[in-house]
């Protein structure tokens, strides 16, 4: 009965030596695969701020500035009625430039 027991201790700490070899080798890998994403994601974050650093300053405050202002000119400092008369010279031109003069009839007897 004894041996019996013994056999089944030794076993058992055998099997949880095991398992711990096991679990600390697993330990082993997880930290040097966390240590390799770091890296990777330095070396990302390095690359991003240095994407940063070739664009100009507030390039995207500068565009925001632009259409607003845009937009403040288009709606407020313009005159709709001269406006209008520029989009009917423009049109009347457009047509003007359509239509050719003959000069010339060849048909002009018949």
């Amino acid at each position: 009965k004894n041996e019996l027991r013994s056999a089944f201790r030794d076993d058992t700490n055998e099997w949880y030596q095991n398992q711990r070899a096991v679990k600390a080798q697993r330990q082993l890998q997880y930290e040097e695969e966390k240590k390799k994403r770091e890296e990777e994601k330095a070396e990302w974050l390095k690359k991003k701020e240095e994407a940063e650093l070739a664009k100009t300053p507030y390039e995207e405050e500068m565009a925001l500035c632009d259409y607003l202002a845009d937009y403040l000119t288009k709606a407020y400092l313009t005159d709709e009625a001269e406006e209008a008369e520029k989009k009917a010279k423009a049109a009347e031109q457009k047509a003007k430039a359509d239509v050719i003069a003959v000069k010339d009839d060849p048909f002009a007897g018949f």
